[in-house]
């Protein structure tokens, strides 16, 4: 299965094409063998789980319970059994502040791992009256009060707090306008930062990954499989490279471009600082050789050796195509600098001579050149351009090679190409949701692409290996920090933000996933493999019996459906 190469009667209907070119959840790029296709996986914001950031959550540890602490001198707090919520005993506590101030509560210590985020706190609570207790969050610069409670008996408080980007602390507690007697059980503290997620670009700075979305950069915590907050801005991230500059200690930063504003760096991936100079404005980065070059959102690029020392340091201005259109890509391909804009890509020469490689000036398009890939593969550059298309671009040969080259008649896997990246074996590729005949609805699909030789005909095959549950897919990465290389992907789910979680799949560090014991599959899902043709004559004909080979599938967990026409 796969796009390149189809022996079908082209008087079949684009249905009868696509039983033979299409298969769903399996990965058929190894010739003779159907594979499951690779687990995806997907990651949390921060630290999610309330059990294990609250201590004593549940106030069955300790007289009075740990963990807990007490506001003012007059306020009663101890461990009891004469009510509880859950367990053996519950926190009970009594206070003289009367003047919605806070009574019992809990420092998260880890609190600048939650700036810009979304934060819940729940905690259930039984009083004698209603309206006399309510859950609070508070940073330092800002606190969020809940509901007061609305009953006598049992019930969950709750609050949403915006943790503020410049947070001295964060604690969560309850607040009280009563002495009277409550009750407290269960606590749970949570980070949603899901629905602001929009991830823009992926970057690796001494041995760990960084993701940058539109107001933030995180940093992949591999031993705890969660993203941490590191830096948050209010103004819009634009890019994020990591570039080792002769001028750097260590020798590499992270910088951040922020649109129209100054960008940020950082030596350590934790502490960022503003560029100070009054031409430290970037839209994009790119470098070339000892050189990293910025675009701005007009038609001019400059470059330098030390982007934060430099006053004065940045070259005159390049410019480069028409200033109407503005700037989509800046890319390094083998030493060399390109950029992409609506209506042509660009290079330059070590003099600084402008040269449109490709034109696009009958055709310009915001999209166009958007996440281009220098391949690992074959060192080619690869363009996305226009609704679905994809350019090679190889030392002036250039060409298309998209998908709708090759499966014209497969309609609902023809979308748009949102992100590239490559290993040493495979270029991948993640296209946006079309249909849902074969691919999953709102589901983006994970496609293996490389340059084969089949019955001695070399072209492009396009193999669909996976399906993500993002729907705006925004970048790829693969990076090599672990044993196995992954690909990692991320954007928006615009059909449920809960979903906007970056996923990301291991790959085989073989050509053949079967190679490598590394490789995990899909466990649980719908499979489907494509229909094999073995160019019988046309007449009807019954079977008595058919042998399908498997191997590796669990006793009890499988379900085999043979179709046949």
């Amino acid at each position: 299965a796969g796009f390149g190469k189809l022996i079908i009667d082209p008087q079949d209907s684009g249905a009868e094409l696509k039983k033979y070119g299409c298969a769903v959840g399996v990965d058929c790029r190894i010739p003779g063998k159907a594979i499951l296709g690779p687990k995806v996986n997907e990651t949390t914001l921060g630290t999610v789980s309330g059990t294990d950031v609250l201590t004593n959550a549940g106030f069955e540890t300790g007289d009075p319970p740990t963990g807990w602490t007490k506001a003012g001198t007059n306020t009663t707090f101890v461990q009891s059994n004469a009510e509880k919520y859950s367990g053996t005993y519950s926190g009970k506590t009594a206070t003289d502040y009367v003047n919605d101030a806070p009574t019992i509560y809990q420092v998260i210590a880890n609190y600048a791992d939650y700036k810009g985020f979304t934060v819940k706190f729940t905690i259930w609570a039984k009083t004698a009256n209603v309206g006399i207790v309510a859950a609070r969050v508070e940073d330092g610069i800002k606190g969020t009060s809940g509901t007061y409670n609305t009953t006598t008996g049992w019930e969950q408080l709750s609050i949403t707090h915006i943790v503020d980007p410049s947070a001295t602390k964060l604690w969560v507690g309850i607040i009280t306008n009563s002495n009277a007697d409550k009750y407290l059980d269960d606590a749970t503290f949570t980070a949603l930062n899901y629905s602001t997620l929009a991830a823009v670009a992926f970057a690796e700075l001494g041995g760990n990954l960084y993701m940058a979305d539109t107001n933030a950069v995180y940093s992949w915590d591999a031993t705890n499989s969660y993203w941490v907050t590191r830096f948050t801005t209010t103004s819009t991230i634009s890019d994020m490279i990591s570039y080792g500059d002769s001028a750097a200690t260590p020798a590499s930063r992270l910088y951040v471009a922020i649109g129209n504003g100054k960008y940020f760096y950082s030596t350590n991936g934790i502490t960022f600082t503003q560029a100070a100079p009054a031409l430290s404005v970037a839209h994009l980065f790119t470098f070339e050789n000892e050189n990293i070059w910025k675009a701005s959102n007009a038609n001019e690029v400059k470059s330098c050796k030390d982007p934060v020392n430099a006053t004065s340091q940045w070259s005159a201005a390049v410019l480069v195509g028409d200033q109407q259109y503005n700037f989509t890509e800046a890319i390094n391909h083998l030493g060399r600098a390109y950029f992409g804009k609506s209506n042509g890509l660009f290079t330059l020469s070590a003099a600084g001579t402008v040269t449109e490689v490709i034109p696009m000036r009958s055709t310009p398009n915001t999209d166009n050149f958007e996440q281009s890939m220098s391949s690992s593969v074959d060192q080619r550059l690869y363009l996305p351009v226009g609704q679905n298309g994809l350019l090679y671009y190889d030392d002036g040969e250039k060409d298309t090679c998209a998908p709708a080259k090759y499966g014209p008649a497969f309609g609902d896997f023809l979308g748009q190409i949102r992100a590239l990246a490559s290993d040493a074996n495979w270029n991948y590729a993640v296209t946006s949701p079309v249909g849902s005949t074969y691919a999953t609805a709102n589901y983006s699909i994970v496609w293996a692409m490389r340059r084969d030789a089949i019955e001695g005909s070399t072209d492009y095959r396009w193999h669909p290996i996976a399906e993500v549950k993002i729907d705006d897919v925004r970048c790829a990465w693969v990076s090599g920090l672990l044993t196995n290389p992954r690909l990692w992907i991320a954007g928006r789910h615009t059909a449920s933000s809960n979903e906007n979680k970056p996923k990301y799949i291991i790959l085989s560090r073989y050509l053949s996933p079967l190679d490598d014991s590394n490789y995990t599959y899909a466990s649980t899902g719908f499979m489907v493999t494509p229909y094999y043709t073995a160019n019988f004559n046309i007449v009807d004909k019954a079977y008595h019996f058919f042998t399908l080979l498997s191997q590796s599938l669990s006793t009890g967990h499988y379900t085999i459906t043979v179709e046949y026409q």
